[in-house]
């Protein structure tokens, strides 16, 4: 027993002393693996991008403010391009004619470019033609209208005659008045009496059109019934498609009474009798295919025509073109017939002459004058980005100063801090940009829902604000102008502006920073830094 006790003790002994021996060499082992490779792994994730990109980011308002103040700059350069440009326009139901050129194009609702028009001649201030009001035989007489065509390089030369208040009439106690023809009734003014008898008679106002030759064949191609030309006091009646007409009020050979006053004589008016010559319908397609007829004789849904000597025949009141249209072979020609033609007016006619010519400058000019502003708000954006960028990355550097002194006290060197420096302001600005556009389309999105929202207001396009009731056409009124409808911006071509600025932004804080590094390179600022850090 007593040999077994000492053997355990001796065995024990041995092996509390190889514990002893072993156990501090293990310990020395876990240390060394586990904590001082730890601390070497941190030491390595300091000096690497993505820690020390935590390290000397700056604080969370820093960079947010940076990132916002860039993404907002997007956003308003954007929404001033979209304003004030031309581009992806044109199109809309609100769209202001200026974007489509139509403004500088339009002459008396016909537009010259769309129509083919070289030159317009037209009388200064319109023609009012209300009731029996004496109104002025102004305009172009036929013989200047043919002596003009014969001007070398001139086509064809089309004059019109409007008579806006072509007034026929029927006893008072008529029963075979057609309903499409009570549509226009209409009191007379009130000098009328007069030289009528309106107790005796109905007086209905529609519209006439008298033109030369070239008109007339023009509005030929849409005759579905009879022949223009036939009698000497014949009258051809104009529809639309759209009107839906199938009853014609009048079928060929029918007569028709009208007054009127004698040519430029006050209070002397005569009766005439017409006889329906043709009938002419004019389809939807002309709108865009002959857009002079579709407009020429679009009054209240019917109109009268009839061949220019028809109406001097039937000692109308006026005898002159009011609007004239002038066709080139060649329009590089266009100054030297302008001038021919100006030689042929006189004072008496009080009319103004439009050349395509000018309305191309006119266009351009203000083509050119919306470009230039959308590059000079761009530039007062940029400068502001500028001004606002360079104090923000001044606050960044500031607030970072700490932190990078202990960054360099651990090994940073300047080539790693610049790195990562200029690659965290880039990633700052390529986030401002995915914010920037995120707001611009977020809001044209919006404008697009109102702009929607405002054409279903009043049914569009089964219906249109001519008939709407007061509520709707405020309710889109008041839409079309907060919203800026007509400028269209959720319409404008937006992508290529937006490469362009963020390409600006991201050019701006690369400079910037580079900028900036030199600059506080030049005055030591890791040295500072680090000075600041063991204070």
């Amino acid at each position: 027993m007593g040999s077994f006790a000492g053997n355990e003790r001796s065995v024990f002994i041995r092996c509390f002393m190889f514990g002893m021996y072993v156990c501090p060499r293990i310990y020395n082992l876990f240390y060394t693996f586990l904590f001082k490779k730890k601390q070497q792994l941190k030491g390595r994730k300091v000096r690497s991008l993505n820690k020390i990109l935590v390290k000397i980011s700056g604080n969370s308002f820093a960079n947010a403010m940076q990132i916002l103040s860039l993404a907002l700059v997007l956003f308003a350069a954007v929404m001033c391009y979209s304003y004030f440009t031309m581009d992806g326009k044109g199109s809309g139901y609100f769209t202001d004619e200026e974007l489509k050129g139509d403004r500088y194009y339009t002459d008396a609702g016909i537009n010259m470019r769309d129509s083919g028009i070289d030159i317009s001649v037209y009388v200064n201030g319109g023609v009012s033609t209300f009731g029996l009001s004496v109104v002025e035989d102004s305009g172009l007489p036929s013989e200047t209208l043919d002596k003009i065509s014969e001007i070398e390089g001139v086509s064809s030369a089309e004059g019109y005659d409007i008579n806006g208040a072509f007034n026929i009439f029927y006893p008072e106690d008529a029963k075979d008045v057609p309903s499409k023809i009570t549509e226009f009734y209409a009191p007379l003014a009130d000098n009328a009496d007069e030289i009528i008898h309106p107790d005796e008679r109905k007086y209905y106002i529609t519209g006439a059109v008298f033109g030369n030759n070239t008109a007339i064949k023009r509005l030929s191609e849409y005759v579905i019934d009879g022949k223009i030309g036939t009698y000497k006091n014949g009258l051809t009646m104009v529809f639309y498609e759209r009107d839906g007409i199938k009853n014609y009020p009048y079928q060929i050979g029918d007569k028709v009474n009208s007054i009127a006053n004698d040519g430029g004589i006050a209070h002397c008016a005569h009766d005439t009798e017409w006889i329906i010559e043709a009938i002419a319908v004019i389809p939807e397609t002309a709108h865009d295919n002959d857009p002079i007829a579709y407009t020429m004789y679009d009054s209240m849904g019917m109109a009268f025509a009839a061949p220019q000597e028809n109406a001097v025949f039937a000692k109308t009141y006026k005898y002159k073109y009011d609007r004239s249209y002038i066709f080139l072979d060649d329009g590089e020609n266009i100054d030297s017939v302008t001038s021919q033609i100006k030689t042929l007016l006189d004072s008496s006619m009080r009319v103004n002459i439009k050349t395509i010519k000018e309305c191309d400058e006119a266009y351009r000019s203000s083509y050119i004058k919306r470009f230039a502003s959308v590059v000079l708000l761009f530039v007062i954006l940029i400068l502001m980005a500028v001004v606002g960028y360079h104090s923000i990355i001044s606050m960044k550097l500031q607030i970072g100063k700490p932190k990078i002194a202990i960054l360099r006290a651990l090994g940073l060197s300047d080539k790693k801090y610049g790195k990562t420096f200029l690659m965290h302001n880039i990633l700052n600005t390529f986030i401002s940009c995915v914010i920037g556009t995120g707001l611009v389309y977020a809001l044209r999105a919006l404008l697009k829902f109102k702009y929607e929202q405002a054409l279903d207001a009043f049914g569009y396009p089964g219906s249109d604000l001519l008939g709407a009731s007061a509520e709707v056409y405020k309710t889109v009124n008041d839409l079309s102008s907060v919203y800026l409808l007509k400028y269209e911006i959720h319409n404008a071509d937006i992508v290529i502006p937006l490469i362009i600025l963020s390409c600006i932004l991201l050019i701006m804080t690369t400079v910037m920073s580079y900028f900036m590094l030199n600059k506080n390179k030049d005055e030591s600022i890791i040295s500072q830094m680090s000075e600041h850090g063991r204070e």
